[in-house]
């Protein structure tokens, strides 16, 4: 299933990185939730507080990302759950603690 998600990031990579297909399946919380493409970024464990986020920099977080994943027992976030969902063919419900930042529910709270 690891190989399937990285195969599906890596060939997929201009679908994924486009705020337009990241709000699908979410039309309810659109205007809510802001940039998230940005969002999914910043909660990268590969996100370094340096600067502004500009797309050449989220293009490298989600590369880093990626190339993170091919290695077992190694965490996945947002962008594998997209990719996920793409792989089982079938809308996935991502569900975010109730700890923490409510602005990080509002992100990764939804289905894709």
């Amino acid at each position: 299933m690891r190989t399937r998600i990285v195969a599906e990031l890596t060939l997929n990579e201009e679908y994924n990185l486009n705020e337009t297909n990241l709000i699908k399946g979410e039309v309810a919380n659109t205007e809510k939730v802001g940039s998230l493409i940005k969002a999914y970024a910043m909660y990268s464990e590969e996100y370094m507080h340096d600067g502004k986020l500009t797309s050449d920099k989220i293009r490298d977080i989600y590369e880093r990302e990626v190339l993170k994943i091919t290695k077992e027992k190694v965490y996945m976030g947002i962008w594998q759950i997209h990719a996920l969902s793409s792989v089982l063919g079938m809308s996935l419900r991502s569900i975010y603690h109730e700890l923490g930042n409510p602005v990080v529910r509002r992100h990764l709270n939804r289905t894709v």
